[in-house]
């Protein structure tokens, strides 16, 4: 969660998850506070299964989001933008392996 003032917080997860089934459970969710109440907000445009884990925001038009794909393996990290109006995946490069 993330909260910018207490007329704006966002909070991001997975809803309907089953940790006996991770692999095929859970749609990601992202929820905003007006001051009032809380509501579902619209989604970025995700690649096949994708699990939001982190939300940050320093207003109500500059939000951020990482996630990462639901698979049994890999480790891969995707990153959007809200900008007060629409989502943007914002590319990010990996970095080297670490020597062992």
């Amino acid at each position: 969660m993330a909260a910018v003032d207490a007329g704006s917080a966002w909070a991001v997860g997975l809803e309907g998850y089953d940790p006996d089934r991770q692999y095929t459970t859970g749609d990601p969710v992202v929820l905003r506070w007006d001051g009032s109440a809380w509501s579902r907000t619209s989604l970025p445009a995700v690649p096949g299964r994708v699990s939001f884990q982190r939300v940050a925001a320093s207003s109500a038009d500059d939000v951020w989001v990482k996630g990462a794909p639901i698979l049994p393996h890999g480790n891969i990290t995707l990153l959007w933008r809200y900008d007060g109006t629409t989502w943007t995946e914002v590319r990010t490069r990996r970095a080297p392996p670490r020597a062992r």
